[in-house]
């Protein structure tokens, strides 16, 4: 079996809290531009740590400076990325996306549509993706 990290390609950007993404923010998230996307250096990268890498907030840890950050939980947060597997066609072939770190509460969108939900930051995710990956995605 072949393993491939994504990485490299992240962004990040807010969303009001929501229960599912609507149809604009999966479109929005396809592509990922505008001011309002973060790049992220390299994944994992929690939300904190990429608000801090871009100066959009301060330490939130240190003494004085979490009421600063309170609104940071108070929003929901899409990650998005763009990967392309060529070989993703190929008969035969079984593609599973496995996650090892998500949030408490995540759900996972694949080219838009929903693919799983988990509700534990303790267990990987793994999702057969079979059937469902694209060469662009």
């Amino acid at each position: 079996m072949k393993i491939r990290s994504i990485r490299d390609g992240w962004k990040l950007r807010p969303l009001e809290p929501a229960k599912r993404l609507g149809d604009d923010d999966l479109q929005e998230a396809a592509k990922a531009t505008g001011d309002a996307w973060l790049k992220i250096e390299s994944m994992p990268a929690m939300v904190h740590d990429v608000l801090l890498s871009h100066g959009a907030i301060e330490t939130p840890w240190l003494p004085g400076r979490a009421e600063a950050c309170k609104w940071v939980a108070e929003k929901d947060w899409l990650y998005a990325v763009r990967f392309f597997a060529p070989e993703a066609r190929a008969e035969g072939k079984r593609w599973v996306l496995r996650f090892k770190g998500l949030d408490t509460v995540v759900d996972v969108y694949l080219n838009g549509e929903p693919i799983a939900s988990s509700f534990d930051m303790h267990r990987e995710l793994s999702v057969d993706v079979s059937g469902r990956l694209a060469e662009d995605n």
